[in-house]
């Protein structure tokens, strides 16, 4: 499991890296409306778990 981890964040540095800066602002622009809607239904459901 921790050969399979450790590879999977190899590989996800790695296509980080050689993928243009710009090309990865445009994605981040473009899904920073469906992150913050993600994390915003993860925290209300966080908050339910703990009361």
């Amino acid at each position: 499991m921790n050969i399979n981890a450790s590879t999977v964040c190899f590989w996800y540095w790695y296509s980080w890296s050689t993928v243009p800066y710009n090309v990865w602002m445009y994605i981040f622009h473009r899904s920073t409306a469906l992150v913050s809607i993600i994390v915003i239904a993860s925290k209300r459901i966080c908050c339910q778990k703990a009361k």
